[in-house]
């Protein structure tokens, strides 16, 4: 079974600057006559998809939330509903039995993704990089009742879209202090900062533990986000395995 999740913006100096490139480098994985799960809806991506599905003949199952399983206590916010229904429907596929899949559900953990690792303060992980992924995350913070106002620290990548990343986190952020990860393609806190419309709740810390620490003083929710290095080095530095 050959599985796609959903189509974004993301990797584009690799897989193209549109939704139907990105799409139709994604559909290379679809072999003949193997089915394919896909969550996807937009239109100018899932019909890439069912096009390369007709053409080898491969079954497309598009997914929408699974009703026969319980949402797994472990992962958090409303995108993990769909990604849920993915992996139950490519289970099934695969001969994998009902029981089994409840079970799995249950157990699953996914570091990194809307991870609340404390509750005094509050500090919750996620690694949203993208445009696509800073939308979720905000509506994940929403959906789980995280009062403001919010301490966000955020570092990304310096090849991501970052002005797309800001306008949707900087207006729900108090204080938003910006770090950045020891990875060598990390892009520098005071050039996220220049990206800044509103400069008066922001600061810069050059490492992510000092940002850590500097957020615990202020007293609010934290929220880390912005790139997997700075998730795991956020977990380096608050000792979470």
């Amino acid at each position: 079974v050959s599985v796609i999740t959903n189509i974004d913006l993301d990797h584009t100096e690799y897989l193209g600057d549109t939704i139907e490139k990105i799409a139709f480098e994604k559909a290379g994985i679809i072999k003949p006559g193997i089915p394919v799960v896909t969550a996807e809806t937009k239109p100018q991506a899932l019909n890439v998809i069912k096009k390369v599905c007709e053409e080898i003949n491969s079954k497309c199952w598009v997914v929408e939330e699974y009703p026969g399983a319980k949402a797994p206590g472990s992962l958090l916010g409303e995108y993990q509903k769909i990604n849920k229904a993915v992996a139950v429907k490519a289970a099934e596929l695969i001969g994998i039995g009902r029981d089994e899949i409840e079970e799995g559900i249950q157990k699953a953990v996914w570091p990194g993704r809307f991870q609340v690792v404390s509750k005094d303060p509050v500090i919750i992980l996620d690694g949203a990089h993208n445009e696509a992924g800073a939308k979720a995350l905000i509506e994940a913070v929403q959906k789980h009742g995280i009062k403001p106002p919010i301490t966000f620290i955020l570092g990304t990548q310096d090849y991501k879209d970052i002005k797309a990343i800001l306008k949707i986190i900087s207006p729900h952020a108090a204080d938003l202090i910006l770090t950045s990860s020891g990875h060598p393609q990390a892009a520098d806190p005071a050039k996220i900062a220049g990206m800044v419309e509103n400069k008066a709740n922001v600061s810069i810390e050059t490492s992510v533990g000092g940002a850590i620490e500097r957020a615990k003083k202020i007293g609010h929710p934290v929220v880390i986000a912005g790139s997997l290095f700075v998730v795991a080095e956020a977990m380096k530095a608050l000792r979470i395995n």
